[in-house]
């Protein structure tokens, strides 16, 4: 039991919740009799429940999902490659598709650095 327990009596319904660690009650502080049960437990076991029940799911989705991948893996060695290596081939796109970009800005600005060089060497003015 910790602090904070919450309590019913199972004669008279009254409810109270614990303010220290002091153990089960024995009797009810308002009927005095010894009917009482522990919500707090329950709900924590029906949360322990409902936890170890998500747990066995995921397990048997991430069993399901090895699977498939290894059906796949039989079946297409490209396709599993793929799957495989996912995040590193977006990273690699991502960052060339930058690179791509950069060096077309540069290409661009180099282009017209070469034109305003060859515009001074002749001595003309472009602005």
């Amino acid at each position: 039991m910790v602090s904070g327990d919450h309590f019913i009596c199972g004669s008279c319904d009254y409810e109270w919740r614990t303010r220290k660690d002091v153990g089960e009650p024995s009797t009810c502080p308002h009927c005095k009799k010894n009917h009482i049960s522990n919500e707090s437990e329950k709900s924590r076991i029906a949360r322990d429940k409902l936890r170890r029940a998500e747990e066995k799911k995921k397990e048997k989705e991430q069993a399901d999902y090895q699977k498939e991948l290894l059906k796949l893996k039989s079946e297409s060695k490209f396709l599993y490659f793929l799957v495989y290596c996912r995040w590193i081939l977006f990273v690699f796109g991502v960052f060339t598709l930058i690179l791509n970009w950069i060096g077309v800005i540069l290409l661009i600005l180099a282009s017209v650095g070469l034109i305003k060089n060859d515009a001074l060497k002749k001595g003309t003015s472009l602005v």
